[in-house]
């Protein structure tokens, strides 16, 4: 649910509204997302030189934007804070910006001007002092460039701006709903019936016999 919703390569050049080229993440979903091991790739036109901004630090928040920014020159204006800085210059009429998750696999493609890969068509090439955005807040999505973004003034948002929701994906909710279960029908307890035990009869103890006395004899006088 992680897209790439904005890409500016014009910045630092002469009449550029920012300094810095740049790239915008919107996450679409209403989960946060943690981004470790993903990265972002980008390629000029016709070459396979890709060149590699590590997004390990950044986490998203539920519909909510993070700001790359990236080479840039002398003119125009500060970018907002960024939440993660890279190295890349970027093509602003043309090129190739790809988005890829932890397992290398391909989330995210953007060609636009004569690029020869996109996701469909590629978007048309912005113009001087122009991002291309991708229509809706980011939502739009129909894995067609050139149906999804167009060149505008440029809109850099980082993950303080706004949280945009598209409808399509309910935030959590801290309810949990769980399924129905069959209740078995306890079986009764078993009843433990005494069986009347007699007093035992007490044994009269033998009457003692009295041995006989033993009388000495006396004795003979000498």
């Amino acid at each position: 649910r992680i897209c790439i919703s904005q890409v500016y390569g014009h910045g630092g050049k002469s009449g550029s509204p920012y300094n810095a080229d740049f790239i915008e993440l919107f996450n679409r979903s209403g989960d946060a997302q943690a981004l470790g091991g993903w990265r972002l790739d980008y390629a000029d036109v016709h070459s396979e030189d890709w060149r590699t901004v590590d997004l390990g630090a950044l986490t998203l928040l539920p519909y909510g934007y993070g700001l790359i920014a990236l080479k840039g020159g002398a003119s125009g204006a500060p970018l907002p804070p960024a939440d993660i800085t890279g190295n890349l210059n970027l093509g602003g009429s043309a090129g190739k910006v790809q988005l890829v998750d932890g397992e290398n696999t391909l989330v995210d493609l953007l060609g636009y001007g004569d690029a020869e890969w996109a996701e469909g068509a590629p978007a048309a090439g912005a113009g001087s002092g122009e991002a291309l955005l991708r229509l809706n807040e980011g939502c739009s999505d129909s894995d067609d460039n050139a149906a999804d973004f167009v060149p505008e003034p440029p809109q850099p948002r980082n993950s303080q701006a706004p949280a945009h929701s598209c409808g399509d994906d309910a935030p959590p909710t801290a309810i949990a709903t769980f399924l129905p279960t069959e209740t078995p029908t306890p079986s009764p307890a078993p009843t433990f019936t005494s069986s009347p035990t007699s007093a035992p009869t007490a044994t009269p103890l033998p009457t003692a016999t009295l041995l006989p006395t033993f009388t000495p004899r006396p004795s003979a006088t000498p």
